[in-house]
């Protein structure tokens, strides 16, 4: 039965593409919030905390501060988008929403730091209010140790749109291919990447959709087990962040992962 064949390896001639389009991407959306917040400088470094304010009626304000390597601002997505009564959600497009509908604004959710480069992208795409954006690099970005919420980090659409400048829809999965494709043994028409939105329990209809990923071969028989990639291991990859961290890509980098198959969405011309 076919399968769809991970290579063990890339090498860094394999990943300096891929990190190219990331890094133009990247760039495009830099330069789409200096259209409308002109960015000020980072002096942080990491050394000072920042701390989150989240002001949603009728509670009163929830401030987080970073723990571990989780900025503070991912920090407050997290807990307001996750636990017992989350009051927002991160829905399927990988846009923070409020649950009842009302518009999250800056005196809802602010910071009282500038925000470093990375949280200013994420915000940004997340469609949430920022602050005092920056390019700034945090220390330990360079290792990828920047962290993010599991329904930010596992969002397929947002995934793609950072790969994209932030534009969705089908010319961003074809983006998305076309970073997954080094990775493969199999050659670049012989499979395509399926989707689709996870039905969810009758128990688990508060929540956000899912989206499920499939790889499959073209014009074969369907196989039993596909593989997949998450969020982490495309940037441990591609150094998707490189624009900030400026990584070099040393040596080679390995990635294998397997998920339930799933059918959905085809995007077509993704060779």
């Amino acid at each position: 039965m076919p399968r769809i064949r991970w290579k063990a390896t890339l090498t860094a001639q394999e990943l300096a593409p891929l990190i190219a389009i990331a890094d133009a991407s990247i760039a495009a959306i830099q330069a789409d919030i200096q259209q409308l917040h002109a960015f000020v400088p980072y002096h942080a470094g990491g050394a000072q905390q920042a701390v989150t304010t989240v002001n949603w009626p009728p509670a009163g304000p929830q401030r987080y501060t970073t723990h571990m390597q989780e900025h503070s601002e991912m920090v407050a997505v997290a807990a307001s988008t996750g636990g017992v009564a989350p009051i927002w959600a991160v829905n399927a497009g990988g846009h923070v929403v409020a649950n009842n509908g009302v518009q999250i604004q800056h005196a809802n959710y602010f910071t009282d730091l500038p925000h470093c480069g990375y949280c200013t992208v994420m915000l940004w795409v997340l469609d949430l209010p920022l602050g005092a954006p920056t390019e700034g690099r945090y220390n330990l970005a360079v290792n990828l140790e920047y962290t993010v919420p599991a329904n930010v980090l596992n969002n397929v659409d947002l995934l793609s749109r950072l790969l994209n400048a932030n534009t969705g829809g089908n010319p961003a999965m074809i983006v998305l291919k076309k970073m997954i494709n080094p990775f493969l043994q199999n050659q670049p028409a012989e499979w395509v990447l399926r989707w689709r939105r996870a039905s969810s329990s009758a128990t688990r209809r508060s929540r956000p959709p899912r989206l499920r990923r499939r790889w499959c071969l073209t014009g074969r028989r369907k196989p039993r087990r596909t593989g997949s990639m998450s969020m982490s291991s495309i940037s441990a990859g591609t150094r998707c962040w490189s624009r900030f961290g400026r990584s070099s890509t040393r040596g080679s980098t390995t990635m294998c992962s397997r998920t339930p198959r799933t059918a959905g969405l085809r995007a077509e011309g993704l060779a």
